[in-house]
């Protein structure tokens, strides 16, 4: 009897008794507050991930379920059609071996008709062409007008900040700013000028001169009877 004991006390336990762990001899107890909070937060996101998980599980499965029906269909009304085809060629070809004449009309009738059929198939094909090319011409005619109607607002707006630019450069180039600036430029620019006229006219006299004595030097060696030495760009005794 002694023995029996323990094992009724074991068995008198709950469930929780063997499963609750041993408390640690040095642990400190956690507070309730935390506690709750540990144990209200981990459900609401398992509930959320579930939640996310299941309406992703259901859109797919919607998904499927509508591409599977289309393609049922799909392939229930391309087999409806062949079947209703080849009875109707069935009881045609029946029809045409019974009556002679309704023969001759459908085949008559099919000869005749596949060139006229042909010759519009060719032309909506070409008219849809025609069309298309239309259509592209339209538009890059009249997307041409709205870029050139754009355009005429863009260049005076970049005239203006060229000039603005130029301005710019000139004051840093002068160290002037405004219209003193401009009129520095403006007096460089003519002297500059003024030194190329001056160049050129120094050199035009000078080539003048040398023509000249070139003319003279001629003149005397045939007055006096010798050859006419060549003619040179730069005078030998300058």
């Amino acid at each position: 009897m002694n023995d029996v004991k323990p094992h009724l006390s074991a068995l008198n336990r709950g469930p929780l008794d063997y499963q609750r762990p041993p408390t640690p001899p040095h642990s400190q107890p956690q507070s309730p507050h935390a506690t709750a909070t540990t144990t209200t937060a981990i459900p609401s996101v398992l509930n959320s991930q579930l939640t996310a998980s299941l309406a992703t599980s259901e859109l797919a499965a919607s998904l499927s379920r509508t591409v599977s029906s289309l393609r049922t269909t799909a392939q229930t009304v391309a087999h409806n059609a062949s079947d209703i085809g080849r009875g109707a060629m069935t009881v045609l070809q029946l029809y045409m071996e019974q009556y002679p004449s309704l023969q001759t009309f459908v085949l008559t009738g099919t000869l005749l008709s596949a060139v006229p059929v042909s010759m519009f198939a060719i032309w909506v094909a070409l008219t849809t062409l025609g069309s298309v090319f239309t259509a592209v011409i339209g538009v890059f005619v009249v997307e041409g007008g709205l870029i050139a109607l754009g355009l005429t607002v863009l260049l005076p707006v970049e005239c203006c900040i060229i000039g603005i630019a130029v301005a710019a450069a000139v004051a840093r180039y002068t160290g002037v700013l405004g219209m003193g600036a401009v009129k520095q430029v403006a007096s460089k620019t003519t002297h500059l000028i003024n030194e190329a006229n001056r160049q050129a006219t120094i050199a035009h006299h000078r080539l003048g001169t040398e023509l000249m004595n070139a003319a003279v030097k001629r003149k005397a060696a045939a007055a006096a009877g010798t050859a006419t030495p060549p003619v040179t760009g730069d005078d030998p005794e300058e």
